[in-house]
């Protein structure tokens, strides 16, 4: 691995990248919580990628024509796509879209309740240091717990008694341990009650956080810094805030010096008269330093002009609804060309109706954004007229009477933006936010840092020893023009893109996308919407393919076809190959009468596992034990050094330090899941076993498959489930409910999983020697400012809306699962399967059989489609990988390597031209306030 050139990541691609990665993380959260878009739900993220592709072909060529900025080279342009690359999941599926809604979910009164149970199935096992909770809340809940279990045993006991005492068996004493035992209860009964309301104490307190959470701050309060110009706002709006707070901290000043004098003063006395002189000059001062943000005459007036403009133009709508009425009546009486005269008639009249309700639509905000200067305006006047009234009563009033009176008016300040706090800093309630996301600052820091060295680690054995290609990484280098002879930083335009057969691609893309857009605006009535993804259950409902139900279908993802292009056909055709595989055992294990269709063998990501997913689970856990076992040496360096003594200085240190971080990142990661969230110290480990074997067969599905996303139906909770079972002393959910808390978050929905990202940029690191120290200090940059805009983004859209307004998934279907399903299963414990272990030793021994022979007999398949089983988006992208390998297919048959990389571009060009039409989808949208739908999130 090459040292590389220090000057290949300049300072300013580091501010580039921190500031890109920042933008991208805030509009993300922003889009998908208010416009229900996901911009990034794979591995191909949007934003870096179209500002690579802008970068090459508009900055770069604009740098080197204007002279006044030098263009970008590729070392500049390739890490600053990284970095926003591979940050792009913190602000969605990989980390902030979870997050955010469990800290502040836990506690939420309308799910907490007596029915669902919580407070005996979740709240004593997971610390409530990690959520938006009252302290001591859990060792009430454990306490609670206990009384119950005695009060449940001696109810038992009792029950017990009397049946015995019903059958005879009695001995003399049987009356008074009756008795007794009645006693007992009664007295267990009322420790139950005292410690429920203990607990009801403690929970109503989070609740009220919660609710604050849940339903959003008062109209009076600011979620966001008024510092920020929001969407809520115009010039006028804005600039007013600001004279808010200039005439509100000038006025203060004079008020705190009014306060000093006085406290000079007795305060049950009257003033002396100079003091009262002297505190009525500056409480005067102060009101008329208050006095231009207490006009509201102006404001007072729009609303008048807008009022009389929203009567008109709902007048307007109602006009034009009454003639579209009166004339689809006379339509339907009409002659055929008096009827086309007619539709076109009412066709403008809907037009006309469209714009004058967006016209309405503008109007409604500058009103609302109108009453709400209005209303700020109102607070502020009414602290003038306290504060004149009060300079007229000093002569009456006690020095501590005006002093308090005084605090008064100061502590209304800052509802009308008069203060630097909620200036600089809004009313969010970051300080009950603070211990919470702390204590997962620890434990995503600790994950992120064992992902990140782990992919070092394994990066020289699979990109030097194994020469995998890692196709996405190919991609991105190709857009940058990194290997272009012509290119060398000087901004010349990459040579895919002067190739014809890309822009033959791009148009093919394009042009199907783009139609389908054109489709779903509306601006062309009827225009019929081309079917990408092309379900087979009309065909063969009531077929001997019945079987495969309602799953089956052939969908085209051009983004796909173009990345299955680019990985090796042994892999491409693997990945399609078992995805047919899995639907022939489907219809065999129906033809024998296992089930009747794909529906019969429920699958799910929590615990429960199909004959495929199954295969999948003990396959990976196969292959990921070999991946192991060949890379050991670089995972355990640190603690033999000699073992990479051979390599280059550079690399040896990158690999030891690597390797120590690794080990006791692991090993950190372990105590703060045991000591800190609560799990049982085995399940800590052994989560953490399973985690990193799943993280193994996803990372490889990207770096040699190039899969684009994915959902791993494979995990602890499944091994656990179906070998042994829940119902056991020693698999009881409570001594793993917490770690399903931290799977759910960091691995569970993990479209996004960075960890992939991650090797596709040591690739790109590799490949152009950059210099280790800056690529690692911009990657941890990328990422902490992701993390911390994205949070404190969503936290803020949150208290401004409510987080039950946010996105529904994310937000209230998400955390509500997460919680009923560890309640669930303390309650009812799902027991082990012997399917479920048929299968996984099915897929492991295929696994085995599979790597074995492969030596041998090299036309066997590639086992990563194996792997892929665990995946349900592979049902959406098989077909596309099948194109994509009949492309490269024929072009290795038929051609060279010269034609396989000109026939190249026109693949690159089908990812490009997707790519550019769902971020003009995005646009559009936004301009057109409706949902297309065009996007990447293919399920």
């Amino acid at each position: 691995m090459k040292s590389g050139n220090p000057k290949g990541i300049t300072f300013r691609a580091l501010i580039l990248g921190a500031l890109f990665a920042a933008i991208f993380a805030a509009l993300t959260v922003v889009l998908e919580n208010r416009r229900d878009m996901l911009p990034t739900a794979n591995q191909i993220p949007l934003y870096p990628y179209i500002l690579l592709v802008l970068t090459v072909l508009i900055v770069n060529p604009a740098c080197r024509l204007l002279r006044v900025v030098r263009p970008f080279s590729s070392a500049e342009i390739l890490i600053v796509f990284v970095m926003g690359a591979i940050s792009s999941g913190v602000s969605t599926f990989g980390l902030t879209g979870q997050v955010v809604p469990v800290i502040g979910s836990l506690f939420n009164q309308h799910w907490n309740n007596d029915q669902t149970e919580w407070n005996r199935y979740v709240e004593p096992y997971v610390n409530e240091s990690f959520f938006l909770a009252e302290p001591g809340i859990q060792d009430a809940a454990l306490a609670y717990v206990a009384a119950r279990q005695e009060l449940d045993e001696a109810r038992a006991e009792h029950q017990a008694a009397v049946r015995r005492r019903l059958t005879g068996a009695v001995d003399p004493d049987t009356a008074a341990g009756t008795a007794r035992l009645d006693a007992e209860i009664d007295r267990l009964q009322a420790l139950v009650r005292q410690r429920r309301q203990a607990l009801k104490t403690l929970e109503s307190k989070a609740a009220e956080r919660v609710e604050v959470f849940r339903r959003g701050l008062p109209r009076s309060m600011r979620a966001y810094p008024g510092v920020f110009f929001t969407t809520d706002d115009d010039a006028g709006t804005y600039f007013r805030r600001i004279a808010r707070l200039l005439h509100g901290k000038r006025a203060a000043r004079k008020l705190q010096g009014a306060l000093t004098s006085l406290g000079t003063c007795q305060a049950e006395s009257i003033p002396p008269p100079a003091e009262r002189d002297a505190v009525r000059t500056a409480i005067k001062g102060a009101a008329e330093d208050l006095a231009p943000s207490a006009d509201a005459a102006a404001l007072e007036h729009q609303r008048t002009v807008l009022t009389e403009t929203d009567g008109r133009l709902g007048d307007t709508i109602v006009r034009l609804d009454e003639e579209l009425i009166s004339l689809n009546r006379e339509k339907r009486l009409a002659s055929v060309e008096e009827s086309k005269r007619l539709a076109k008639r009412i066709a403008d009249l809907n037009d006309e109706k469209d714009d004058v309700a967006k016209e309405r639509q503008i109007t409604a905000r500058e009103l609302e954004r109108n009453r709400n200067s209005i209303e700020a305006t109102g607070r502020v006047a009414a602290v003038r007229r306290d504060l004149l009234a009060l300079a007229d009563a000093t002569d009456t009033k006690s020095a501590g009477e005006v002093s308090t009176a005084l605090r008064q008016c100061l502590a209304q300040f800052p509802s009308f933006d008069a203060s630097f706090k909620r200036y600089f800093f809004g009313d969010v309630p970051w300080r009950s936010w603070a211990r919470p996301l702390l204590h997962w600052a620890l434990l995503i820091g600790l994950t992120y840092m064992v992902l990140m060295t782990f992919n070092v680690l394994i990066f020289r054995q699979w990109a030097t020893n194994e020469k995998l290609i890692f196709p996405l990484a190919e991609l991105s280098e190709l857009l940058a023009g990194a290997h272009d002879p012509d290119q060398g930083g000087n901004g010349h335009v990459p040579a895919v893109f002067k190739s014809g057969l890309f822009w033959t691609g791009f148009a093919i893309s394009g042009g199907v996308m783009g139609w389908n857009l054109l489709s779903r605006t509306g601006w062309l009535p009827g225009l019929p919407e081309l079917d990408l993804v092309h379900s087979w259950t009309p065909y063969i409902r009531n077929s001997p393919f019945k079987g495969l139900c309602y799953g089956a279908r052939s969908s085209i993802f051009f983004t796909m076809i173009g990345v299955a292009f680019l990985i090796p056909k042994k892999v491409s055709f693997s990945l399609w190959f078992f995805h047919l595989l899995y639907m022939a055992q489907l219809l065999l294990l129906v033809a024998f009468g296992f089930g009747q269709n794909e529906g019969s063998f429920p699958s799910e990501w929590w615990y429960t596992l199909n004959f495929r997913t199954a295969e999948g689970g003990g396959a990976m856990l196969v292959f990921a034990s070999v991946v192991l076992w060949k890379c050991r040496t670089f995972l355990l360096c640190s603690l033999r050094p000699a073992a990479v003594g051979d390599l280059e200085q550079g690399e040896r240190r990158e690999l030891l330090l690597c390797s120590g971080l690794f080990l006791s990142g692991s090993l950190g990661l372990i105590l703060v899941l045991w000591r800190g969230l609560g799990v049982h110290w085995f399940y800590a480990m052994f989560g953490y076993a399973v985690i990193m074997v799943i993280t193994i067969g996803l990372i490889r599905a990207v770096a040699e498959g190039g899969i684009l996303g994915f959902q791993a139906w494979i995990g602890p909770f499944h091994f656990v489930r179906h070998v042994v079972g829940f119902g056991k002393s020693f698999t009881a959910p409570s001594l793993f409910a917490p770690l399903m808390v931290y799977y759910s978050i960091m691995f569970l929905d993990i479209k996004t999983f960075i960890a992939p990202a991650m090797a596709n940029g040591l690739k790109i690191r590799e490949d152009l020697g950059m210099s280790r120290k800056r690529y690692h200090g911009a990657v941890i940059l990328g990422i902490a400012v992701a993390c911390v805009v994205a949070i404190g983004t969503a936290v803020m859209m949150c208290y401004a809306g409510g987080a039950d307004a946010m996105h529904s998934w994310f937000y209230t279907s998400f955390p509500r699962s997460l919680f009923s399903r560890i309640a669930d299963v303390s309650k009812v414990p799902p027991s082990a399967t012997a399917q479920g272990r048929f299968w996984l030793l099915a897929g492991g021994l295929m696994m085995a059989a599979l790597l074995y022979f492969r030596q041998s007999f090299f036309w066997l398949p590639h086992p990563i489609g194996m792997i892929m089983l665990v995946n349900p988006l592979m049902r959406t992208y098989w077909f596309s990988i099948l194109l994509g390998w009949i492309g490269k297919a024929l072009v290795t048959k038929y051609g060279n390597k010269e034609t396989y990389t000109r026939v190249r571009c026109a693949f690159v060009g089908l990812i490009v031209g997707e790519l550019v039409v769902v971020a003009l989808a995005m646009i559009l949208s936004l301009i057109l306030q409706k949902k297309l739908g065009i996007d990447l999130n293919r399920n």
